[in-house]
């Protein structure tokens, strides 16, 4: 198994896409923290309370949208 996994790593490109994945997740991770409060700086990683309250915060636009969007009950009240 670890002669398959060595093989297919020396051919240089297989890996590519978990770069990029790894590099898609933290720009995501990031803004949620975002959301959160985390001032996005070079030599700090967000934390715990600032990714907690960025994933509760990302409901806000949908509750928005369903209370005041074109489709709500609320028209004219």
């Amino acid at each position: 198994m670890i002669e398959i996994y060595h093989a297919i790593r020396r051919r240089g490109d297989a890996f590519n896409y978990l770069d990029r994945d790894d590099q898609a997740a933290r720009a995501i991770g990031t803004l949620i923290a975002q959301l959160g409060g985390y001032i996005r700086r070079k030599d700090s990683a967000p934390g715990t309370q600032a990714v907690w309250i960025g994933m509760q915060r990302r409901y806000d636009p949908a509750l928005a949208w369903e209370i005041f969007g074109p489709e709500s009950k609320m028209k004219g009240s």
